[in-house]
């Protein structure tokens, strides 16, 4: 496959992918052809990945984050210490780098682009195994901390100081969530094969898609999910788990009815997808 630069977002129908059990984070346009392909080193996963304004990568790799360029090239590294995880890393919107540490305790970190530590919050998610803590975490407006814990289907809210504030039951297995501009949550449930927006004030279930909701496209793991501007949603529909081998989409995206409106075949060129940087998309909510 040739390999290309890349540079700012554009209106170039692209994609990142990549995903727990998955030794490359790839870049596809939306037949998923592979345009670009950066090789994991041993024991990483990726579960969070976005293309920076620059063109430069973020992303989360298990064993730590790195930033690098299309070129391969690294501009910036934070190694997980040993018997902690690294799942989460993404940007806030201050342009600063957001890390969630797996571990007992488990840390929230942020950095400036030139790598300076701008704060570290430690807390205790009450589960040993940092594998089963949380994959992604998501900073508010208003400067707290939202952390989906896998292992027993909650949403933990800290403060700015690493304080609980609220515990949200949302259910299933939560690997990610998104703020809506109403404030619900878009979350989703992992092993539940379910999706679900919430006004986290109520544990109202304000919308939701469950396993066969789709026509043609029975959700497995429901991993990272995007709210688009015009009302859609895009899934990754994580294969890891499956409980059969019958033939599903990897990612697709859907109407506020869950009619699909595009989707993504292709298990033979492609590994598990649990993160997606949709680059058709210019506004999206992650």
């Amino acid at each position: 496959m040739a390999t290309l630069v890349m540079g700012c977002h554009n209106d170039t129908p692209t994609m990142l992918m990549a995903g727990s059990g998955w030794d490359e984070i790839v870049k596809t346009d939306k037949n998923g052809h592979i345009l670009w392909r950066h090789k994991l080193e041993k024991d990483q996963e990726c579960n969070e990945v976005t293309e920076l304004a620059n063109g430069n990568i973020l992303y989360a790799h298990r064993t730590g984050a790195k930033v690098i360029t299309a070129r391969h090239e690294v501009v910036w590294e934070y190694m997980a210490p040993e018997g902690t995880e690294l799942q989460s890393a993404s940007v806030t919107k201050e342009g600063n780098y957001l890390l969630g540490q797996c571990g007992c305790p488990a840390k929230i970190m942020e950095f400036t682009p030139q790598g300076d530590k701008l704060k570290e919050l430690v807390f205790n998610t009450g589960i040993k195994k940092p594998h089963s803590q949380f994959r992604r975490i998501r900073k508010t407006e208003k400067g707290t901390y939202l952390v989906p814990i896998l292992s027993n289907g909650e949403v933990h809210e800290y403060n700015e100081d690493g304080h609980l504030q609220q515990v949200v039951k949302v259910g299933g297995v939560p690997f990610s969530l998104v703020v809506l501009p109403s404030n619900n949550w878009l979350v989703s449930l992992g092993d539940a094969h379910r999706l679900v927006e919430i006004n986290p004030q109520t544990s109202e279930v304000i919308w939701e898609v469950n396993e066969y909701d789709i026509d043609s496209v029975a959700l497995q793991y429901v991993a990272e999910a995007i709210r688009l501007e015009n009302g859609h949603t895009i899934i990754c529909n994580w294969g890891g788990h499956a409980r059969n081998s019958q033939p599903t989409a990897s990612v697709v995206e859907i109407d506020s009815d869950a009619n699909v409106i595009w989707k993504l075949e292709d298990k033979d060129n492609l590994g598990l997808i649990s993160t997606i940087d949709p680059h058709w998309h210019l506004t999206y909510l992650r």
